[in-house]
C-alpha cells in the first residue's frame, strides 16, 4: 500500500491552473480613466493588423497577450474621440523570450524580459516600465501610460 501511495505521489502534476502570459497596462498620472472608446491592435509577423480589444469605453486597465517569437510587440492605441479619425499612438515593446519550464506533462510557455520600450505620442505623454518580467502574474503593473488631459 505504501509503495502505491509512493507512486502515484511521483507523478502527481501541478500545471498552473491559468498558463497565459500577458502584459498589463494601466492608465496613470493626469488621466486614470480613458473616457473615450479605445481599441488596441497588433502588427503580426506577416504585417497585417489583428484586433486585441474591441473598442471599450472608461478604460483604466488592461492586459495583452505577449508573442513568444518576435523580440519586438507593436502594440496600437486607438483613440476615437468623434473626430473624423481616431487618434492613434504606436508602443513598440522590445524583450527577450526564454522558455519556461514546470514539466513534460505541462503545455510550453514563454516567458518575457522587456529591454526596451518606444513610443509615439499623438495622445501619450509618457509611459514607464514598473515591471521588466513578463510571466504568468498578471495581477502587477507592467506598464504605466500617461495620456494628455483634454485641453
Amino acid at each position: 500500500m505504501a509503495m502505491v501511495l509512493a507512486l502515484s505521489a511521483c507523478s502527481s502534476v501541478d500545471c498552473p491552473v491559468n498558463s497565459m502570459v500577458r502584459m498589463v497596462y494601466t492608465l496613470d498620472g493626469d488621466v486614470t480613466t480613458l473616457i473615450y472608446p479605445l481599441s488596441v491592435l497588433t502588427i503580426k509577423a506577416d504585417g497585417k493588423d489583428t484586433v486585441l480589444i474591441q473598442p471599450t469605453e472608461n478604460t483604466s486597465k488592461f492586459s495583452l497577450p505577449v508573442s513568444y517569437s518576435q523580440p519586438q510587440d507593436v502594440i496600437i492605441l486607438s483613440v476615437d474621440k468623434g473626430l473624423d479619425k481616431p487618434v492613434n499612438d504606436t508602443i513598440y515593446v522590445s524583450k527577450t523570450n526564454y522558455p519556461h519550464f514546470e514539466s513534460v506533462d505541462c503545455q510550453p510557455c514563454f516567458f518575457h524580459n522587456i529591454t526596451e520600450v518606444a513610443y509615439t505620442s499623438h495622445m501619450l505623454q509618457d509611459l514607464s516600465v514598473v515591471k521588466n518580467t513578463v510571466d504568468y502574474d498578471s495581477d502587477n503593473t507592467h506598464i504605466y501610460l500617461y495620456f494628455r488631459p483634454d485641453d
